[in-house]
């Protein structure tokens, strides 16, 4: 008698085991959609949770700050300054180096004059001679311009293909509208916002505390 109670006991914890060992393969075998709104996507993993990467983030409110990102301190992110390197050499710009994804607001209120569509990427090295990689417009990638009444104006460059239609959609722009998000496309060797201005007197507060 006590052996079959043994084997019993031992049959129902060997099913247990199995099924909670299914349960949690079944877990780490979750995929987020391919499609749809993935941004809130949450893949279970054991016991914690790993966010999936946002493939298509949704649009945010307007930015208060006064600067093209809104981030607690953007200083910490520039990979490059005004009249540094050869891409920078001849202009009042800055390179934000931020994730793919990160939204973008403009810093005053002004026309879409100008824009690009370029979606691939063309690559340089420091060795190679920069000016050969890219036409004058391919090489801003997916980007914007926005000028003021008095003739100023401002670029922001190498945004994702998703940005396209948010860019087609604005003809005049707010203070702190968003108008797309960071990616790599054009002349670029990784994600980063390229935020470049005609006149120094409208120098966003946020980026003069840089310097």
């Amino acid at each position: 008698m006590n052996k079959k109670i043994l084997f019993l006991l031992s049959f129902f914890v060997t099913i247990i085991f199995f099924a909670l060992s299914v349960k949690t393969l079944y877990a780490q075998d979750v995929q987020c959609p391919t499609e749809g709104n993935t941004s809130t996507c949450t893949t279970q993993v054991g016991e914690g949770s790993v966010e999936s990467p946002e493939t298509n983030p949704p649009e945010l409110p307007p930015n208060n700050t006064n600067s093209p990102l809104n981030l607690p301190d953007i200083c910490s992110t520039i990979s490059q300054g005004p009249y540094q390197g050869p891409s920078h050499q001849n202009l009042l710009a800055w390179d934000f180096a931020v994730p793919r994804g990160t939204p973008v607001y403009s810093t005053f209120a002004g026309t879409v004059t100008r824009t690009g569509q370029y979606q691939g990427t063309c690559k340089w090295s420091k060795n190679d001679n920069y000016d050969k990689w890219c036409s004058p417009t391919e090489k801003y990638g997916i980007w914007i311009e926005i000028q003021r009444s008095d003739g100023v104006f401002a670029r922001y460059a190498h945004f994702t293909p998703e940005s396209i239609a948010k860019i087609q959609s604005l003809s005049k722009v707010s203070e702190g509208e968003f108008i797309g998000w960071v990616d790599s496309t054009g002349l670029s060797t990784g994600n980063h916002l390229h935020y470049q201005l005609s006149d120094i007197s409208v120098v966003p507060d946020a980026i003069k505390a840089c310097q």
